[in-house]
């Protein structure tokens, strides 16, 4: 149907284009803009467009996202270590007599704390990995969606087992401070 309207035409009204693909490396807002104006340079350009626009547009839009993400994560960071915190207290409380007894024969402040603390680190093991879990969960039902979508990397998966470890055992040793400076009653 549309070759009788090429064939009615003596030359193409269109100029001539060329579409070129980044490779992923390339693929950042500087690079871009330097192998557009490396293309320019040639005398049979006439014009590039690259959606400069919109590389602006989406590179404010993922810093406002990675600011909003360190906001929230910073607030659930600070709420984990207080969870973590009162819920220690609350263990404290529950065995303060056998702490008492502890304190009255000798013990540490830190021979105390040990045990707490490790169950501080276990707690945020098991946080972490059931949070991760759920988050693989989440990846596998939009994968089916999303092909291309790619789970976290491993190194981001250990310095989330480690933060989280580290804010439960931080968590725990606020409250065990706090506990052991209080007289025991």
């Amino acid at each position: 149907a549309r070759s009788y309207i090429l064939d009615a035409l003596d030359i193409n009204p269109l100029p001539a284009s060329i579409e070129v693909t980044l490779k992923p490396q390339y693929r950042l807002k500087q690079r871009i803009i330097s192998v557009a104006e490396r293309i320019r340079q040639f005398p049979q350009v006439e014009d590039i467009s690259y959606g400069r626009g919109w590389i602006t547009r989406l590179e404010r839009l993922v810093r406002a996202v990675a600011i909003a993400d360190l906001g929230i994560g910073l607030v659930v960071a600070i709420a984990a270590i207080v969870t973590v915190s009162y819920t220690v207290r609350l263990t404290l409380y529950a065995r303060r007599e056998v702490i008492q007894v502890l304190k009255l024969v000798g013990a540490t402040d830190w021979f105390i704390m040990w045990p707490f603390l490790i169950e501080g680190a276990i707690h945020g093991l098991v946080s972490a990995a059931l949070s991760l879990l759920i988050l693989y969960m989440g990846y596998r039902v939009i994968e089916v969606k999303l092909p291309q979508a790619v789970f976290v990397s491993p190194h981001l998966i250990v310095f989330y087992v480690v933060f989280a470890t580290g804010v439960a055992v931080l968590g725990s040793w606020v409250s065990l401070r706090s506990f052991l400076r209080e007289k025991v009653q």
